[in-house]
Protein backbone atom coordinates (compact mmCIF):
# COMPACT_ATOMS: atom_id res chain seq x y z
CA UNK A 1 0.00 0.00 0.00
CA UNK A 2 3.29 2.30 -0.32
CA UNK A 3 2.16 3.52 -3.61
CA UNK A 4 -1.09 4.77 -2.11
CA UNK A 5 0.91 7.28 0.44
CA UNK A 6 0.67 11.00 -0.50
CA UNK A 7 4.10 12.95 -1.20
CA UNK A 8 4.72 15.40 0.83
CA UNK A 9 7.48 16.83 3.43
CA UNK A 10 6.27 17.29 6.65
CA UNK A 11 7.44 20.74 8.45
CA UNK A 12 9.87 20.19 10.95
CA UNK A 13 8.84 22.20 14.11
CA UNK A 14 10.90 22.43 17.06
CA UNK A 15 10.11 24.65 20.44
CA UNK A 16 12.49 26.78 22.91
CA UNK A 17 12.34 28.64 25.85
CA UNK A 18 14.00 30.86 28.28
CA UNK A 19 17.47 32.75 27.34
CA UNK A 20 19.20 29.46 26.51
CA UNK A 21 16.73 28.81 24.02
CA UNK A 22 16.87 32.29 22.45
CA UNK A 23 20.55 32.13 22.23
CA UNK A 24 20.12 28.83 20.15
CA UNK A 25 17.43 30.37 17.63
CA UNK A 26 19.85 33.19 17.15
CA UNK A 27 22.71 31.05 16.54
CA UNK A 28 20.68 29.15 13.87
CA UNK A 29 19.65 32.32 12.22
CA UNK A 30 23.33 32.85 12.16
CA UNK A 31 24.95 29.30 11.18
CA UNK A 32 22.19 28.63 8.51
CA UNK A 33 22.02 32.19 6.86
CA UNK A 34 26.40 31.69 6.87
CA UNK A 35 25.73 28.93 4.51
CA UNK A 36 24.18 30.42 1.64
CA UNK A 37 25.21 31.98 -1.19
CA UNK A 38 23.17 35.06 -0.46
CA UNK A 39 23.76 35.88 2.96
CA UNK A 40 20.26 38.23 3.79
CA UNK A 41 17.61 37.54 6.07
CA UNK A 42 14.35 39.33 7.05
CA UNK A 43 12.62 39.99 9.99
CA UNK A 44 9.60 41.22 11.54
CA UNK A 45 9.80 43.04 14.81
CA UNK A 46 7.88 44.77 17.70
CA UNK A 47 9.38 46.88 20.45
CA UNK A 48 8.82 45.18 23.75
CA UNK A 49 10.67 42.31 22.32
CA UNK A 50 13.56 43.52 21.73
CA UNK A 51 15.27 44.36 25.01
CA UNK A 52 14.70 40.53 26.04
CA UNK A 53 15.79 39.26 22.16
CA UNK A 54 19.53 40.04 22.83
CA UNK A 55 19.98 39.80 26.35
CA UNK A 56 21.53 35.81 26.10
CA UNK A 57 23.73 37.28 23.11
CA UNK A 58 24.81 40.41 23.17
CA UNK A 59 27.43 40.69 20.43
CA UNK A 60 24.58 39.06 18.39
CA UNK A 61 24.82 41.90 15.73
CA UNK A 62 28.29 42.59 15.94
CA UNK A 63 29.06 38.74 15.08
CA UNK A 64 26.17 38.83 12.18
CA UNK A 65 27.98 42.29 10.82
CA UNK A 66 31.25 39.86 11.16
CA UNK A 67 29.85 37.37 8.80
CA UNK A 68 28.71 39.56 6.14
CA UNK A 69 25.23 38.73 6.82
CA UNK A 70 22.71 41.46 5.79
CA UNK A 71 19.33 41.92 7.58
CA UNK A 72 16.10 43.73 6.20
CA UNK A 73 13.82 44.48 9.11
CA UNK A 74 9.98 45.83 9.22
CA UNK A 75 9.95 47.34 12.63
CA UNK A 76 5.97 47.16 14.01
CA UNK A 77 5.48 50.51 16.49
CA UNK A 78 8.98 52.72 16.81
CA UNK A 79 11.95 52.57 17.76
CA UNK A 80 15.48 49.71 16.41
CA UNK A 81 18.59 51.21 15.67
CA UNK A 82 20.54 51.25 12.62
CA UNK A 83 23.28 49.21 12.37
CA UNK A 84 25.88 47.95 9.57
CA UNK A 85 24.27 45.96 6.81
CA UNK A 86 20.67 46.53 8.23
CA UNK A 87 18.03 48.20 6.23
CA UNK A 88 14.50 48.77 8.33
CA UNK A 89 11.44 50.08 7.57
CA UNK A 90 8.56 50.67 10.03
CA UNK A 91 4.90 49.92 10.52
CA UNK A 92 2.69 52.82 12.39
CA UNK A 93 0.70 51.46 15.22
CA UNK A 94 -1.71 53.28 17.18
CA UNK A 95 -1.29 52.20 20.85
CA UNK A 96 0.87 49.41 22.51
CA UNK A 97 2.04 46.27 20.32
CA UNK A 98 2.52 42.72 21.83
CA UNK A 99 5.91 41.69 21.82
CA UNK A 100 6.81 39.58 18.71
CA UNK A 101 10.10 38.59 16.50
CA UNK A 102 9.74 36.67 13.28
CA UNK A 103 12.65 36.11 11.47
CA UNK A 104 12.96 34.13 7.96
CA UNK A 105 15.78 32.82 7.12
CA UNK A 106 14.84 30.31 4.40
CA UNK A 107 14.19 27.28 4.79
CA UNK A 108 13.53 27.99 8.61
CA UNK A 109 11.20 30.85 10.33
CA UNK A 110 11.41 31.46 13.60
CA UNK A 111 8.79 33.33 15.43
CA UNK A 112 10.09 34.56 19.22
CA UNK A 113 7.39 35.92 21.48
CA UNK A 114 6.96 36.34 25.24
CA UNK A 115 5.24 34.36 27.58
CA UNK A 116 4.33 35.39 31.22
CA UNK A 117 6.61 37.30 33.26
CA UNK A 118 8.75 38.50 29.81
CA UNK A 119 10.21 34.87 29.66
CA UNK A 120 11.11 34.17 26.27
CA UNK A 121 9.88 31.49 24.08
CA UNK A 122 10.39 29.92 20.35
CA UNK A 123 9.05 28.11 17.79
CA UNK A 124 11.10 27.47 14.71
CA UNK A 125 9.38 26.26 11.75
CA UNK A 126 12.06 24.28 9.25
CA UNK A 127 10.08 24.11 5.57
CA UNK A 128 10.75 26.06 2.72
CA UNK A 129 7.17 25.94 1.88
CA UNK A 130 6.78 28.02 4.66
CA UNK A 131 10.10 30.03 4.58
CA UNK A 132 8.78 31.01 0.98
CA UNK A 133 5.28 32.10 1.39
CA UNK A 134 6.76 34.38 4.62
CA UNK A 135 9.31 35.78 2.45
CA UNK A 136 6.91 36.50 -0.24
CA UNK A 137 4.65 37.85 2.68
CA UNK A 138 7.69 40.25 3.48
CA UNK A 139 8.89 41.38 -0.12
CA UNK A 140 5.37 42.71 -0.83
CA UNK A 141 5.11 44.64 2.30
CA UNK A 142 8.55 46.17 1.97
CA UNK A 143 7.65 47.34 -0.86
CA UNK A 144 4.51 48.84 -0.31
CA UNK A 145 6.25 51.10 3.08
Amino acid sequence: MHHLMPDFNAANVSYYEGDAGIEWVLRDILSTVSAQEKKEYSIFSSKPIRAHLYRPFPNFTLQRIQRGIEVKVIAIGDGGEDAELSERKWIKTDGPVDAAYIAIYPPKCAIISLASHNYPTAVVIDSKEVAAAQQIIFQTLWGLL
